[in-house]
């Protein structure tokens, strides 16, 4: 993306963003989450009720799309802070720069290597616009953070000082070989990439998954509206049955169908005697394993608390096959669940 190219070894950059996104994205989703769940209702609202005569009209809206935009515009909040976000010739751009991403590995993917370098400046030439556009205002905004918002002398942070992940990308970036505004950029742009195509895929099968089980409802409604909100609110943990109706609509519908892909640098041997020659790619596949039913019992059948510990089940709840390993969440990392990609670097 605009020319950056990510160093093929790991930790040759440091953490930084590891820390950025795992402790202080997580530490301050209380504080943000107000604000997020402000951002989502008036997208969907605005996008429910545009072109309607009166409130009762009924129109249908792609929901991929939808579900995209309103993830692309709360996702901006968390990264680029509100003036950003607001900024919606920015926003916009943002926005096309991933979609443009996205259509032009696909159509690369099908054709042949000799063909690959010159679409691909083609591609490049063709987006070059837009994600300059990205690019520049997202720079002047990182230099702009480099020069003015900086540590106090007695070592405290300034009242002003932001609390989004750009603002966290730079506060983590080393100390010892510090970045450049172009380099800061070039990683809040690989992780603005990341965080909008899976997650939109995610919840938007979460909502068909949510039409398809009218049954669910009452118990996720139920949880919402009791004092679990408000822990969650306050801790960004809790909400068991929710979390387990997102994993099991994507265990149903993951976003990948492989996981943990790996090149590999040397020859070896995998326990069944296959052999690897270096280069040769290996990877998990994660949608057969989601449909094991020795991993997942009944797996052909949506239960929506399936991941949920059978001692917080809801008597409104219909019964639930036992999961071998008990109750777990979304985002706990194992070998048979693969959406964090390899258990030992998820």
């Amino acid at each position: 993306m605009h020319g950056f190219n990510w160093v093929d070894k790991r930790g040759a950059d440091g953490v930084g963003f590891v820390r950025a996104l795992r402790l202080l994205l997580t530490n301050h989703l209380p504080i943000l989450l107000p604000d997020m769940r402000a951002i989502i209702a008036q997208e969907l609202e605005k996008s429910l009720y545009k072109g309607k005569k009166t409130p009762q009209e009924s129109r249908g809206i792609p929901a991929f799309i939808t579900v995209k935009k309103t993830v692309a515009k709360v996702n901006g909040y968390v990264f680029f802070g509100r003036e950003l976000m607001e900024n919606e010739e920015f926003m916009d751009a943002a926005f096309e720069t991933i979609e443009n991403v996205i259509w032009a590995a696909e159509c690369l993917r099908v054709m042949p290597a000799i063909l690959q370098v010159v679409v691909g400046r083609l591609f490049a030439r063709y987006f070059y616009k837009t994600q300059e556009l990205y690019f520049n205002v997202l720079k002047s905004n990182v230099e702009h953070r480099l020069t003015y918002q900086r540590w106090s002398p007695d070592g405290q942070r300034p009242k002003d000082h932001p609390t989004d992940i750009t603002q966290w990308v730079i506060d983590t970036s080393p100390k010892g070989n510090p970045w450049t505004a172009d380099r800061i950029v070039h990683e809040i742009m690989a992780l603005w990439f990341a965080s909008i195509h899976g997650l939109s895929i995610t919840a938007t099968y979460a909502v068909y998954a949510l039409c398809r089980q009218p049954e669910a409802l009452e118990p996720l409604r139920d949880e919402l509206e009791s004092s679990e909100y408000q822990t969650f609110v306050e801790t960004a943990q809790g909400l068991p049955l929710l979390d387990s109706f997102i994993k099991e609509s994507a265990r149903m519908s993951p976003a990948d169908s492989m996981t943990s892909r790996r090149a590999a640098l040397v020859p070896f041997s995998l326990s069944d005697g296959t052999k690897v020659r270096p280069g040769d790619w290996v990877c998990a596949p994660m949608q057969a394993m989601m449909y094991d039913p020795e991993l997942y019992p009944d797996p052909e059948t949506f239960h929506a608390f399936r991941f949920v510990d059978p001692k917080k089940l809801p008597q409104t709840a219909q019964p639930q096959p036992i999961q071998p390993e008990g109750g777990s969440k979304f985002t706990d990392p194992s070998y048979k669940w693969g959406m964090w990609g390899n258990f030992r670097t998820a």
